[in-house]
């Protein structure tokens, strides 16, 4: 199993199968951020009654921001899980806001170093 595999997995709307390997990476990796995004983008995206609560993808893309809190995917991945998944409009907006400082910083520290 690589991300290789879960990635070709979420291609192919697989969301089960590769949350199952997802969880398995993550009891290796805990400490990944990225596993946790995608663990929670397959819960949400599966919708299956059998598998974990959306209160479980949420889960997953707070224990990502709590692993790396400048993840501009986590930020991105629960901004959007808060507007059109589990609406909740002020959660989204301060996530949005938080993107959105996010990437201004990083705009301007990459115009310096062009400048330099």
């Amino acid at each position: 199993m690589n991300l290789k595999d879960i990635k070709n997995l979420m291609n192919e709307q697989k969301y089960e199968e590769a949350l199952r390997l997802i969880d398995l990476a993550i009891s290796n990796q805990n400490d990944n951020s990225f596993l946790w995004i995608l663990r929670g983008n397959a819960i949400q995206l599966a919708e299956s009654p059998s598998g974990p609560p959306l209160e479980e993808a949420e889960r997953s893309y707070l224990q990502a921001l709590s692993l790396n809190g400048r993840d501009l995917y986590a930020i991105e991945s629960i901004a959007h899980f808060y507007d059109a998944v589990v609406p909740n409009a002020d959660k989204a907006k301060f996530y949005a806001q938080e993107y959105l400082d996010l990437t201004e910083k990083v705009r301007a520290d990459m115009c310096s170093i062009l400048k330099e």
